[in-house]
């Protein structure tokens, strides 16, 4: 009873019981033979390719560690001049209204176009490989943070910047000081969205451009009809994806949520 009463209690079983619940069907199901393995792997098959790709030789899908690592360091450059960038020109044009009135309508224009439509071109000007996967990625994931940085700044009371400047603060102290604290929670929206649209995008980059990396991994492993080896690919994603949520973006929300409430 008193572990009942903790797994009640837990917050990992509180947050995620239906996933638990979805885990344990599959396992049931895939004890009874009743789920046709060349379509959907058994808990058993994605385990041994698991331990295989990361501990022994994978042969043709190669190993687990090096796919994170492509994936992880093109994610990284991308995201990083996404949110350089996006925040730059959310910067700009929030602060200087003839820069928006210029910029605004060609962002509407480019807004809506999926990142990966512009694989083709992005291909044509940098070929298949490291460059090509980083533009698509900062292609998905700028709009998030540009038009995020954009309404954050242009929402700032004009008290805040009042103060800044009857305290004769710079244009950088202005920035650090007051704009982007001011800024700050939807900031923190726009960059956890652009995380999920970079990161969703990298999977068709690598599919398409690349040679390595969890897209290539599951391409490869459709193409070999190795379903285990594409469920471990997106189970990869999901836990990577969900990992850098709860220990960059939880813990600054939080944060900016008990500030509210003081």
């Amino acid at each position: 009873s008193l572990l009942v009463a903790n797994l009640r209690n837990s917050r990992v079983v509180t947050e995620w019981w239906l996933l638990i619940c979805v885990l344990a069907l599959w396992a049931i199901v895939s004890a009874l033979g009743w789920m046709p393995r060349e379509s959907f792997p058994d808990l058993q098959s994605l385990a041994k390719v698991a331990y295989q790709l990361t501990f022994g030789d994978g042969g043709a899908l190669g190993t687990l560690g090096d796919h994170i690592a492509s994936s992880a360091y093109r994610f990284a450059i991308g995201y990083a001049l996404s949110v350089v960038i996006g925040i730059g020109l959310g910067l700009v044009m929030a602060m200087n209204s003839a820069a928006a009135a210029l910029m605004l309508p060609m962002l509407r224009f480019l807004y809506p176009i999926p990142g990966l439509a512009w694989t083709p071109l992005v291909i044509l000007w940098c070929g298949l490989g490291e460059k090509a996967v980083i533009t698509l990625i900062f292609l998905s994931a700028v709009w998030p943070v540009l038009y995020g940085a954009y309404d954050g700044f242009r929402n700032i009371p004009n008290r805040y910047l009042n103060v800044a400047h009857q305290l004769e603060a710079n244009w950088v102290a202005r920035v650090r000081r007051v704009l982007i604290p001011a800024a700050l929670p939807i900031l923190v929206s726009a960059l956890r969205i652009a995380h999920g649209v970079g990161w969703r995008a990298i999977v068709g980059a690598e599919m398409i451009a690349a040679l390595s990396g969890l897209g290539f991994m599951l391409n490869l492993g459709g193409e070999l009809r190795r379903p285990e080896v594409v469920v471990l690919g997106m189970v990869v994603i999901a836990v990577i994806s969900v990992v850098f949520d709860r220990v960059f973006f939880q813990p600054i929300e939080n944060s900016l949520v008990k500030k509210r409430l003081r």
